[in-house]
This record gives structure tokens, C-alpha cells and sequence, in this order.
């Protein structure tokens, strides 16, 4: 498995990679943000389902992160920042309870149901909730939708339950926008220190695979 690490580091073993989070964490932090952003580079595709075991760290505990494996068109969309016929989708658990959700970074011009955060878009927010100190397996399956219409899908699994079911998505108004990467990002943010991670901690993804359609 190639992973290029754009910033942090992880730990990569034979079939899985552990990623950790120092105490007092977070995006902007003096201390740097922590985690680990990176990609692995795929062929390119209009349509992916990506699946893989978490295990989150029973002192994970922060207002909110990114967190797991998602996709996107290219590299660093993220941050606010993106372009024209670029996007990402991540997975995002926020609070106590670890309320999970899809941050996306797409253009606002949809049919689906979303949250304007203000950089990227919150789609099914509270559809479930992350669990600690257990692994679960989690899927994310994208299908770009067809230039000119809002008909991509995007559909997250967790634990085998379908949490998030989209039927209506523009990810894409340019026919050169594809799925390139697999991406790696996780990191306690939002900006600030409230968002900051209060312990020492890590994840755990194991068993990662894909297949392209």
C-alpha cells in the first residue's frame, strides 16, 4: 500500500495503519494539528465502494474530528479551499456521543438535505453515532452524478447498517472530475482550541480495500 503523507504520520503494518493524536491537538494548534492527512492514489473512476474496520481509542475525546478514510478528486480539499470540479467526502464525529456524519466539499447547488458549515457541507448529520473500544466496519460508496444532472449517490455504511443514503448529489459540473484518491484525514478540528483533543489517543483502519466500478 503507497501512502503519501502530506502532513502527520502513521503507523503502517502489514494489513493494517495507526494513526495517533497528541493531547492538546488540534487544526491550527502551535503544537501542529496531529493525526495524519495522506492519499493513496487510485485509478481513476466515476463510481467506488471503499470499505474498511475502525477501531477508535476508548480516550478519543474531542468537541469534533475528521476521522477514517474517504474520497476525493484531488489532493488538499480541505481547509476551506477547493476549486471548481474538485471535491472530497470524510467521515465527522462530533461531541460526547461521537455523532457521526459526511463532510463534503461540493458545490452548494443541490437537491440533497444538507448544513452549511461555513467551508464544507454536513450531510446527515446525527445518522449515527461512532462506538469506542470496538472495531466496526465502515463503508462509503460514491457515484459521481452525470454532467448536467443531480443524480450522484452517496451511501455510508456502519457496522453493516446503512446510515447515510443520497440519491441526488452534484459532486461534479466538469466531465474531467473523477475519483484519484483515497483520503486519509484525521485530525481534531475545526479551528480553535475548543476543538482540541484532551488526551493522548489513536485509530486504528485495518483490513482497507476497494473496488472500482
Amino acid at each position: 500500500m503507497n501512502i503519501e503523507i502530506s502532513t502527520g504520520k502513521l503507523e503502517l503494518y502489514k494489513n493494517y495503519f495507526k494513526i495517533w493524536f497528541k493531547k492538546g491537538s488540534y487544526s491550527d494548534s502551535p503544537l501542529g494539528k496531529s493525526g495524519c492527512d495522506g492519499y493513496i492514489e487510485i485509478h481513476s473512476c466515476d463510481k467506488i465502494m471503499l470499505e474498511y474496520d475502525l477501531f477508535i481509542d476508548k480516550k478519543f475525546a474531542c468537541k469534533g474530528a475528521k476521522i477514517g478514510v474517504g474520497l476525493c478528486s484531488s489532493k488538499y480539499v480541505s481547509g476551506g479551499k477547493f476549486k471548481d470540479g474538485e471535491f472530497s467526502v470524510r467521515l465527522m464525529c462530533r461531541g460526547d456521543k461521537l455523532s457521526g456524519e459526511a463532510y463534503c466539499y461540493m458545490s452548494k447547488d443541490q437537491e440533497i438535505d444538507y448544513i452549511d458549515t461555513g467551508k464544507g457541507l454536513s450531510v446527515g448529520k446525527g445518522s449515527f453515532n461512532f462506538v469506542k473500544d470496538v472495531t466496526v466496519n465502515v463503508k462509503m460508496s460514491i457515484q459521481l452524478n452525470t454532467l448536467g444532472k443531480k443524480n450522484g449517490a452517496l451511501q455510508v455504511y456502519y457496522d453493516d447498517e446503512l446510515v447515510i443514503d443520497e440519491w441526488e448529489v452534484n459532486f461534479r459540473d466538469d466531465i474531467s472530475t473523477s475519483i484519484n484518491y483515497l483520503y486519509i484525514s484525521n485530525f481534531a478540528g475545526g479551528t480553535g482550541s475548543s476543538w482540541e483533543m484532551k488526551e493522548d489517543t489513536f485509530i486504528r483502519v485495518k483490513n482497507l480495500i476497494y473496488d472500482i466500478h
